[in-house]
């Protein structure tokens, strides 16, 4: 077997020309400039992922909302009539008595068109007897 002999060629430098374009110095510029895309990928993946937990909890606080039970009002009127619902709304009636004092009346949603053929009733708060919460 040949012995193997090892290049023993002095290393050579680049030339000047090659130096320049390798080695080429970078100003805070262009230092800033490439660091731009990480920082803004950064602030993108912040924004959105706010953005998903400020929906979470907006889905959160509005489905608690609506699940969660209302009180129910049993409201007995003067000729008998008993309905039973959930206050809606109430409003006042301009002129409504002889002595133009304002009168109320509140707005039910007792949702049950079967029996009454309507969601909601209006009843004048003078017209009410008692008004209780079922057990």
């Amino acid at each position: 077997m040949a012995e193997q002999t090892v290049d023993e060629r002095p290393l050579t430098e680049p030339s000047v020309a090659k130096r320049s374009l390798t080695t080429r110095k970078r100003s805070a510029w262009q230092a800033h400039m490439e660091r731009l895309p990480v920082w803004f990928t950064g602030t993108m993946l912040a924004m959105a992922s706010l953005m998903i937990v400020l929906l979470i909890g907006l889905v959160t606080v509005r489905g608690l909302c609506a699940l969660w039970p209302k009180t129910l009002w049993e409201v007995t009127l003067e000729d008998g009539t008993r309905y039973l619902g959930l206050e809606h709304a109430t409003e006042e009636i301009p002129h409504a008595d002889s002595e133009n004092r304002p009168a109320r009346r509140t707005l039910f949603r007792i949702g049950n068109r079967d029996f009454y053929s309507s969601d909601f009733v209006w009843v004048d708060d003078a017209r009410i007897q008692a008004r209780e919460k079922p057990r």
